[in-house]
């Protein structure tokens, strides 16, 4: 009898230690499709990003819970250092994904998300959120997924920790002119409608895509400044908005849609 009492005992460690890890997936994915995969995360990477002054660059990777139970989660961003600001500011927000139980994902310019929760086996879409100011210069941020009620309660095993360092190259005067003004979204958060701002030719297009990766939106305005594109059917939620040149993305900018 007692031997079979230390052997369920022992089971029932196994068991804790197994559950106790933090069973989630995490694959970096393309900065244009959102999709593409380009590679596995492993808790401890490290990955280089090139930045440019004046200029959005967001760091996309999905989430995916391996648990057979749904889990909740967040993702706390340490910022190791930031290059100096210089004109504008240097910042870097972390988003929480749009999950099926917690759709509305948000980007915040604290130190960690909102909770959001991932059913078993559910996987969603998310990002870091980095600008740079006008200075050349390097930024190290760290990324850390966990599951645990608070922060100070997060073991270990409660977390998964990758570090993304971005560079900026100094660049001249023309350039950087043409950074700031070559593409803008306001109003952003939109809840009905929004205005694209850019330099739209007959090679121009504009494209919106929901965090799923499905087009929603469409145009290919010839000439003129801004495009006012009408929001107020979407679901609320990210969407990535591109411009494109000649059919090659030129740049992404993120839009939230609240209601």
């Amino acid at each position: 009898m007692r031997k079979l009492v230390l052997f369920l005992a022992f089971l029932g460690l196994i068991s804790f230690n197994l559950f106790a890890q933090l069973q989630v997936e995490v694959k970096r994915v393309d900065a244009s499709s959102h999709h593409s995969f380009i590679s596995n995360v492993v808790s401890g990477d490290s990955f280089s990003v090139q930045a440019s002054p004046y200029e959005d660059v967001n760091f996309y990777f999905t989430l995916k819970n391996s648990d057979i139970n749904s889990k909740t989660y967040k993702i706390r961003k340490t910022q190791l250092n930031l290059a100096t600001n210089g004109e504008g500011e240097t910042s870097a927000n972390i988003c929480a994904p749009s999950t099926t139980e917690t759709p509305d994902g948000q980007c915040l310019p604290g130190v960690e998300t909102l909770n959001f929760i991932l059913l078993s086996n559910e996987e969603a879409l998310t990002f870091l959120e980095y600008y740079h100011g006008s200075n050349p210069g390097t930024s190290t941020v760290e990324l850390t997924i966990y599951s645990a009620p608070t922060w100070e309660q997060a073991t270990a095993n409660d977390k998964f920790t990758f570090t993304i360092i971005f560079t900026t190259d100094p660049i001249s005067t023309s350039t950087f002119s043409a950074n700031r003004n070559i593409f803008s979204i306001f109003p952003n958060p939109a809840s009905n409608s929004f205005t694209v701002s850019a330099d739209f030719n007959a090679k121009t297009s504009i494209e919106v895509y929901n965090v799923l990766g499905k087009q929603i939106f469409k145009a290919n305005p010839k000439s003129g400044n801004v495009l006012n594109i009408d929001c107020s059917k979407w679901d609320k939620g990210y969407y990535f908005c591109r411009l494109l040149n000649d059919n090659k993305v030129s740049k992404t900018l993120k839009l939230v849609v609240t209601k």
